[in-house]
């Protein structure tokens, strides 16, 4: 079950740039929410129900968090809408790299 909400996070990750792209950032923000909610519950399903953890749930669930800010980063830099909003979004960069160590 943990690792079809991290796929499901992979997958959505395509559809979520298509949705910034065209401006529609409220059902945006609905795709990332649930991105962090299912993010949260396959860490809580992996950590508290026996038998829910695996090797590949370990690499995937990082990888897909890595997918998703990724691919959110490529798609506000490819409309320099990064560069429009102002310092938040050098922050998120910051936050994000600060992830990775």
């Amino acid at each position: 079950m943990p690792n079809l909400l991290c796929l499901s996070r992979i997958a959505l990750s395509p559809y979520l740039a298509h949705l910034v792209a065209h401006d529609r950032f409220h059902l945006a923000l609905a795709v990332f929410a649930y991105a962090g909610l299912t993010d949260m519950a396959d860490g809580y399903i992996a950590r508290n129900f026996e038998g829910q953890a695996s090797m590949l749930g370990s690499f995937l669930d990082p990888l897909a968090d890595k997918i998703l800010v990724a691919t959110l980063f490529l798609r506000y830099t490819q409309n320099s809408t990064i560069f429009k909003v102002g310092k938040f979004y050098y922050y998120l960069i910051f936050i994000c790299q600060s992830d990775v160590r």
